[in-house]
């Protein structure tokens, strides 16, 4: 992949950000800091990081790709109500029960999606 501005500013825009951002937040953040850069080209160098394993993309039941730097060792926790994906890091899940459970089994990539409510959806389905 060639170096261009607007690549190098959406790699670092994921480096930074936890929060899995969709091509629309990233072109709305490059708006916030004047980089010109348009959709179509965001969903470009998004596809080309993809296919280079640099970055995940998650789709959320609404059917919105959201983008996750690759970070290792770490599962998506997503909101059912409100679509919010979380970080969490897989060793404090199961990845030391497996080795323990599964000795000699050499865990090489994963993909771990876990669903639930968010403490702020949790709130307020209490509340209602």
């Amino acid at each position: 992949m060639r170096k261009t501005k607007q690549k190098e500013f959406v790699l670092s825009l994921l480096q930074k950000r936890y929060d899995h951002p969709t091509a629309q937040d990233i072109q709305d953040q490059a708006l916030q800091e004047g980089v010109k850069i348009g959709r179509a080209s965001i969903y470009r160098i998004l596809s080309d990081m993809v296919s280079a394993g640099q970055v995940r993309k998650l789709l959320t039941k609404d059917n919105v790709a959201h983008y996750d730097f690759y970070r290792p060792n770490h599962v998506h926790i997503v909101c059912k109500n409100c679509g919010k994906i979380f970080d969490l890091p897989s060793e404090k899940i199961f990845l030391q029960d497996f080795k323990q459970n599964f000795g000699g089994f050499e865990i090489e990539e994963q993909e771990v999606e876990l669903f639930g409510l968010c403490k702020e959806c949790k709130t307020k389905n209490a509340s209602i």
